[in-house]
């Protein structure tokens, strides 16, 4: 409602009938599939059963320190240029100028194996981390590092913007398991503490970009109705679902890249169409890349038919994550729910689950945690 709202709000060029049956059936399709997981649920188990989860401290150091080799060589180069005059903008012009392949190899498969996944797991791990009554501020701190480190070089506000949502959802599900005023009190203070930092940072980035925050809040979130309109009538070869395991096989098709030096045809033009960095003018006086809404790849997939089994079946995930976080709220389940709202929030984007960072994320996620041992007496 909010997304079509703003599409209506801003002078775009007016979609299809068939673009807008499309964004109807595929919400009603997605809501059904999560009424499908959650119309019986399950019971809840008391408080004091569902904390047997806890972090695997010698993993999250591990994968903390890859990811922060792996980011802040260009992190620490970008604040230099910042320092020296220079905006994000210029600074992503000049990347993009200059010599591909210029990285080292292993930092390249480090970035995009376990840094970005990393990126998206430390979100719920910070909410955890606020909420514990005696707080481990060192990985707060390290969280909090891991993000400004990503934000620092490229330059992407996105991920402030997931940050307050997936957290918010931690903190709200677990303030009623304290009676306490006192904790409740301190736990909405520091709540409205980070969102004021990240809405700074928000506005620190779009004026580093060059860009109104505003203007461009109202274009990315609406912008992507219209975008999927344009695109989908350009469509004239269907994928089978690989646009939908984009994610699964990006990493897989690195390794076909580096063993035979080139990608395969079809998945050049996957790749295309999937990342859409290609600007389409979806009005008088305004373009998009990117953003085409989660019903754009199930599209590319299957066209009408998937915009609507694939849909159903994203319904049936979150409504099968809900009923597991509903009768066990435990830290694997709440970080797996949060990563999945940071979806939700982003599909006006694209349907996530085609991002390779954010699918390895859950697999990451799965092996960050572990059961908490039993004393012995």
């Amino acid at each position: 409602m909010i997304v079509t709202f703003l599409y209506h709000y801003n002078q775009f060029y007016e979609i299809t009938v068939k673009s807008s049956l499309l964004l109807l059936l595929g919400s009603i399709c997605f809501f059904y599939g999560s009424r499908l997981m959650t119309k019986r649920l399950p019971r809840r188990l008391s408080f004091k059963k569902n904390r047997p989860i806890v972090l695997r401290i010698n993993m999250f150091v591990l994968l903390s320190i890859l990811t922060i080799i792996a980011l802040a060589n260009n992190a620490i180069v970008n604040v230099k240029y910042l320092m020296s005059g220079m905006n994000f903008n210029d600074i992503q012009l000049m990347n993009l100028s200059g010599p591909v392949g210029s990285r080292d190899f292993f930092i390249t498969i480090i970035t995009m194996l376990i840094a970005m996944p990393f990126v998206y797991v430390v979100i719920p791990i910070l909410g955890l981390e606020l909420c514990r009554p005696k707080k481990r501020w060192w990985v707060i701190l390290l969280t909090l590092l891991i993000i400004f480190l990503f934000v620092l070089q490229g330059g992407r506000r996105a991920i402030l913007i997931y940050i307050i949502p997936s957290v918010l959802y931690i903190v709200i599900d677990d303030l009623r398991n304290y009676l306490s005023k006192k904790i409740k009190s301190k736990l909405l203070l520091i709540i409205i503490s980070l969102s004021a930092i990240i809405i700074y940072l928000i506005s620190w980035l779009s004026f580093q970009r060059d860009t109104s925050f505003k203007e461009t809040g109202y274009l990315y979130l609406s912008g992507g109705i219209a975008s999927f309109s344009e695109r989908i009538e350009h469509i004239d070869k269907f994928y089978l679902g690989a646009g939908t395991l984009h994610g699964f096989l990006a990493p897989i098709m690195i390794g076909v890249k580096y063993l035979t030096h080139s990608y395969p045809s079809w998945w050049v033009n996957l790749d295309s169409l999937v990342e859409a960095k290609n600007e389409i003018k979806i009005g008088p006086a305004m373009y998009m890349m990117a953003f085409n809404t989660m019903f754009y790849i199930p599209y590319i997939d299957f066209g009408v038919v998937g915009v609507l089994l694939i849909s159903l079946l994203v319904g049936i995930i979150y409504g099968w994550a809900y009923r597991r976080v509903f009768s066990d709220s435990n830290s694997l389940n709440k970080s797996v729910y949060a990563l999945l709202i940071i979806g939700l929030f982003g599909s006006m984007y694209t349907l996530y689950f085609s991002q390779s960072p954010y699918v390895l994320s859950f697999i990451y996620i799965y092996f960050i945690f572990k059961k908490k041992a039993l004393p012995t007496f």
